[in-house]
């Protein structure tokens, strides 16, 4: 039961955990990292990419773009690179065009299918 509360595989599957860019970040773009970069990992990869849409709207509807900190667009430098070589190419431009407030590009990236999705 610990690992499925603490430490459950598709929180392990960069060089850090997401948590540490999600808490790092507000609510909404929280919750986008979260849902973006584990749905690889966690067997619902189409739901879990509609929460980050969703969340992403939201955020996008708000009209108040975060400002990063350094620590946060290094650590998206590095969940983009691990993405991209798990390959998944696709939520890797997505990660970073929400760091960038690319609110629009990053919707569509994550709504667009790729091949062997």
């Amino acid at each position: 039961m610990t690992e499925a509360v603490n430490h459950p595989a598709h929180y392990n599957q960069f060089r850090h955990e997401v948590i540490e860019l999600a808490e790092l970040l507000n609510f909404n773009n929280g919750c986008v990292v979260k849902y973006l970069c584990r749905a690889p990992f966690k067997g619902r990869f189409d739901e879990d990419l509609s929460k980050a849409t969703w969340y992403l709207r939201r955020e996008q509807e708000r009209g108040v773009d975060e400002i990063w900190s350094e620590e946060a667009l290094q650590l998206q430098i590095d969940f983009s690179a691990d993405l991209a070589k798990a390959g998944y190419p696709r939520l890797a431009d997505a990660l970073t065009a929400l760091s960038r407030h690319e609110y629009t590009k990053a919707a569509v990236l994550l709504m667009r299918k790729e091949d062997g999705e």
